[in-house]
């Protein structure tokens, strides 16, 4: 009976610390992403902060591809910041690589598995989507966007995935849309991504090129 009790307690005590390394894990994500999309806004001072926090969050957990996606991603806003045209191919192929070797590391799992609420496999596609449609054209990435796009709609987990990530995606939708001067449809995709995003920096650039695009 004492060496039951003794290894329920172990179990006990271990199953505690792995829900506070996950609960800790969980914080620096939500810290390493506000710091991302600061430095996504503009904020050229967040991006080497941001970097270096998902790069620890890389270490902690290598099988996570969403963290290696978000880096890779940070790497091509590096490439933007910077004034060495060889540093900035360099920033921007160093990202893209991490981001090739995310998608590839998705799994049936992630369809069902979820980061603060959001399904990894979605938010991971929709990180590479918004870096692909930003990077420069000579890195031709605009038809591996478009094709992802197209993947990620069609995607049986599209529906059940976090209201902001549909949102974020009919925005780049409405994106390559208006690349491809089919403004009806970048209307409608801007009209469908509204709702779904909540007050902020994207809301309202959607907003802005809704009314840009329909002509108000």
């Amino acid at each position: 009976m004492t060496l039951f009790r003794t290894g329920f307690s172990v179990f006990v005590l271990m199953t505690i610390f792995s829900q506070l390394q996950a609960e800790d894990e969980l914080s620096q994500f939500v810290a390493a992403h506000a710091l991302f999309e600061s430095s996504l806004a503009g904020n050229e001072a967040d991006t080497e902060t941001a970097i270096a926090q998902f790069a620890k969050l890389v270490e902690l957990d290598p099988e996570q591809p969403l963290y290696l996606a978000y880096l890779g991603s940070a790497y091509t806003l590096k490439a933007r910041d910077v004034w060495m045209p060889w540093s900035r191919l360099s920033n921007a192929e160093k990202g893209l690589d991490m981001i090739d070797k995310a998608l590839l590391m998705l799994e049936q799992r992630h369809d069902d598995e979820r980061l603060r609420g959001s399904i990894i496999s979605s938010e991971t596609r929709l990180v590479a989507i918004n870096t692909f449609l930003e990077v420069p054209a000579f890195l031709n990435r605009a038809e591996d966007a478009k094709a992802l796009l197209q993947e990620t709609l069609d995607s049986p987990v599209f529906g059940a995935s976090a209201p902001e990530v549909k949102g974020r995606l009919f925005m780049q939708a409405a994106t390559i849309a208006h690349r491809e001067k089919q403004l009806d449809q970048a209307v409608a995709y801007l009209r469908r991504a509204l709702p779904l995003l909540p007050p902020g920096r994207h809301q309202q650039l959607a907003k802005q090129q809704l009314m840009k695009d329909s002509g108000q």
